[in-house]
């Protein structure tokens, strides 16, 4: 099961960073197509949640809005990096269009949970997943790298904690929320973390001081971790193991991206607040 776990993940994360890496000129279609697919399955997932909590949705409206904001996020920073006036136009038409949509339904009973299931699944999965775009087109910086260092701090961390856990974890985390994760594993990741900062510092061209580097890695991992906490939660009141079953030894696409979704705007703001 370990090997079947790494073995997806890394397919999974490779497929990411090739797409990342050919995100300018013509090649850039591949980043926007592979950040949908990534996208619009953790939204048709986080909606399969909602199923088994007896909340029934309009799940096409939501993939079709998962489809439009994240491709509107990445023309906006792909063409126009300064000017989020796309992004706003299409979060607003999108909301407005749930509402109108809302009002030809015949139940009207269900529409606090129509809107409520729609707009939680697009912020969680479509907002939070479209700042990879922000991050790989930020001005004035190679945002590959950023994207890279992201994935080495996050993914890095959780391989090492699934080791740590599985081998020599006794004391439990959270278990109301995640049986099999452990004190342990939360230590192996976040020494994974700050590890995967080093690595950052010493041979990655993202121009980070030592101290830096490794608050990076610290800060990223945690709120990782709290991604990954945040997605078992959800998991749990819906009373699934998985979000699907459709990656071998992780489970669903949720489960790849959960501890990535929170990092991206931390990584963002970081950008922002440090340039």
């Amino acid at each position: 099961m370990f090997l079947l776990r790494i073995g997806s993940a890394l397919f999974l994360v490779g497929m990411l960073i090739i797409s990342v890496w050919f995100c300018h000129g013509p090649s850039a279609i591949i980043p926007l197509v592979v950040g949908n697919l990534f996208a619009l399955g953790g939204t048709l997932e986080y909606y399969r949640m909602l199923d088994a909590k007896g909340m029934k949705v309009f799940k096409f409206y939501g993939a079709a809005a998962t489809v439009i904001f994240v491709s509107t996020v990445f023309f906006d920073s792909y063409f126009a990096h300064d000017n989020d006036g796309l992004e706003y136009i299409a979060a607003v038409a999108i909301i407005v269009g749930l509402f109108i949509l809302q009002a030809f339904e015949r139940d009207s009973r269900r529409a606090m949970g129509n809107i409520a299931g729609i707009l939680s699944g697009y912020v969680y999965v479509a907002w939070l997943w479209s700042f990879i775009f922000k991050v790989m087109y930020y001005p004035g910086v190679d945002g590959r790298w950023f994207i890279f260092a992201l994935f080495l701090i996050v993914k890095g961390g959780d391989m090492l904690a699934y080791a740590v856990g599985s081998s020599i974890g006794t004391h439990k985390l959270i278990p109301r929320i995640s049986p099999k994760k452990t004190w342990e594993g939360a230590a192996g990741n976040l020494a994974g973390g700050i590890l995967a900062g080093l690595i950052i510092w010493k041979w990655f061209p993202c121009s980070f001081s030592l101290h830096a580097a490794l608050a990076m890695g610290a800060v990223l991992n945690i709120v990782g971790q709290v991604g990954d906490l945040s997605e078992s939660m959800l998991k749990r009141d819906a009373n699934l193991k998985d979000a699907s079953g459709s990656i071998p030894g992780i489970g669903g696409m949720l489960d790849v991206l959960d501890s990535i979704l929170l990092t991206l705007p931390v990584l963002y703001f970081y950008l922002v607040f440090s340039r």
